[in-house]
């Protein structure tokens, strides 16, 4: 796990890469537990003299883990050969690979240009690169030479990254985003090294695709789902997501057949939902969705609001090989729907943690071709196996800056 702490007596273990707090407002930190959950593998901390905060974190298969943030600490730890040892602006992206055992960096390299610069998701491929999103004020953002866009939009735009093995150098690094504020929260990546953004914008001519499901900006803010092809060069598909008021993406995942979940939340009572869906109605003033995406970008296959009488958010999705959704947030919602015999089926506080399953027994929209077309490993009709809706439990929610919070 990673997060943010200010504790100088954060718990590290003996021989963990750094066991002092370094200062300044805030230290990331990296924790792994074992698997009764009694004890600490190994703790460390990870920063230098000024701000750092690790916003997600990755692991591959040989257990190095990979980390995300941001920092204002112009001695945040970087490694030798690194693609950028030098902190270079207002706040920087950073991503950190750990050994497998927590007492040293594989490689620690900044990412940004001279202005803000925050990493804010991470996934790791089979072959050790790191793919990264955040969101970027500089206009000297690093790009990459036939990146999908290597201009800066204005205001606020989306990076996506993808870091060699070694971390020495990008493999790709492009924008994304229109005239307006556009925010980098998720990313998910498929085996074919496709990667998948989502978060939100305010930009009317956030760039969509050509036969993309929405290709219309809805509201104050939408919701964006992006695919971007394995070199960088170019989007595989691009749509909004959303209704007449603010909708804000924050977590994705990629099932089998290449269909898009998404989770985050939204204030549009006119949000997109189907047909049978858990939930039709926006039931407070700010309700979690969930929708899912068919894997060409053209049509929604499932989309439902998920909350109480109160106000959610939707943090963080994964999907299972029978395609179920799990989903994480924060609910203030006496009421959110709880199941029979779950962990805990009341609120407990003012804003409570959230975990739900969604199973999906309807048949999925078929592609034109691949896993969820007639020949798909799904059977004949592409239909997933008949699952329930249960239980809940989970984690944290984080802040970003420049986050609108006006909900």
């Amino acid at each position: 796990m990673t997060g943010i702490t200010a504790s100088t007596d954060f718990p590290t273990t003996s021989g963990a890469f750094s066991e002092s707090y370094n200062g300044g407002f805030s230290d990331a930190f990296i924790s792994k537990l074992n698997p009764s959950g009694t004890g600490l593998v190994y703790s460390t901390y990870l920063g230098g003299n000024d701000t750092d905060e690790g916003y997600e974190i990755a692991l591959d298969e040989g257990g190095n883990a990979y980390v995300v943030g941001y920092t204002t600490s112009p001695d945040f730890p970087t490694t030798t050969g690194a693609f950028d040892p030098s902190y270079n602006g207002i706040g920087d992206a950073f991503i950190s690979k750990l050994n497998p055992n927590g007492t040293g960096l594989v490689y620690s390299t900044y990412l940004g240009g001279s202005s803000f610069d925050e990493g804010q998701g991470i996934k790791v491929d089979e072959d050790g690169n790191a793919y990264v999103v955040g969101y970027t004020t500089s206009a000297d953002f690093p790009t990459t030479a036939g990146a999908y866009d290597q201009s800066y939009n204005g205001n606020l735009d989306v990076f996506i990254s993808k870091l060699n093995p070694s971390g020495t150098d990008l493999v790709y690094s492009t924008y994304l985003g229109g005239t307006g504020d556009d925010w980098g929260i998720g990313i998910a990546i498929d085996q074919g090294g496709n990667a998948y953004v989502t978060g939100y914008t305010e930009s009317a001519n956030f760039p969509t695709t050509s036969g993309a499901y929405d290709q219309s900006f809805n509201g104050s803010i939408d919701v964006y789902i992006t695919k971007l092809n394995p070199s960088g060069t170019d989007l595989v598909y691009s749509t909004y997501l959303g209704g007449s008021d603010a909708d804000l993406g924050r977590g994705i995942a990629i099932d089998q057949g290449g269909n898009a979940y998404v989770t985050g939340n939204t204030t549009s009572p006119n949000f997109p939902t189907t047909a049978g869906a858990f939930q039709n109605n926006l039931t407070a003033s700010n309700d979690v969705f969930v929708t899912i995406i068919n894997s060409i970008g053209n049509a929604l296959v499932y989309s439902t609001f998920l909350g109480g009488s109160a106000d959610e958010t939707g943090w963080g999705i994964a999907v299972d090989q029978f395609g179920s959704a799990y989903v994480t947030g924060a609910t203030n919602s006496i009421d959110f729907p709880t199941t029979p015999m779950a962990q805990q089926t009341f609120n407990a506080g003012s804003d409570d943690v959230f975990v739900t399953k969604i199973g999906l027994p309807f048949q999925m929209v078929q592609g034109v071709t691949g896993p969820t077309g007639p020949r798909g490993p799904r059977g004949k009709d592409g239909r997933f196996p008949p699952n329930v809706l249960p239980p809940f439990r989970s984690c944290c929610r984080r802040r970003h800056r420049f986050e609108r919070r006006s909900f």
